[in-house]
């Protein structure tokens, strides 16, 4: 599941690019918010990506909590080792490809609010942008 995630974010956010770059040149869009339309498929991108990084370590949570009770229930010491045989070697464990995305989607967003402003719309991004730097917050 995760690498076909991973996968398709990376389409998705090229996409994104490539839109972004179309929308750089002087009229080469008729859309009258194009900025807040890119906005809005940026903030989603971004909550997808976030998503996806909780189900990683969600999972590996998982795993350990229940490797643990297992361990706790049955005595033996299987936790310490089916981690790193197993788990530590799986697809969710290591994923700076989704990092990356991750950052670049902050990146655009910040280029993006910015004509957002020239727009005038800056209460449109406001509420995005509260939630983008509650995720900085945390993090």
């Amino acid at each position: 599941f995760f690498d076909k995630a991973q996968q398709e974010f990376v389409i998705r956010e090229e996409r994104v690019r490539e839109g972004m770059e179309i929308m750089k040149k002087p009229n080469s869009i008729m859309v009258n918010h194009k900025w807040s339309l890119l906005a809005k498929s940026l903030y989603r991108l971004y909550k997808d990506l976030l998503l996806l990084e909780t189900f990683a370590i969600m999972t590996y949570c998982s795993f350990s909590k229940i490797l643990k009770k297992h361990d706790k229930v049955t005595g033996y010491n299987t936790r310490q080792a089916f981690m790193a045989n197993v788990v530590n070697k799986a697809n969710f464990t290591n994923y700076p490809v989704v990092l990356q995305m991750i950052n670049r989607c902050e990146q655009m967003y910040e280029e993006v609010s910015q004509h957002l402003v020239k727009e005038g719309k800056e209460g449109l991004y406001e509420d995005e942008r509260l939630f983008i730097n509650m995720i900085h917050r945390l993090n």
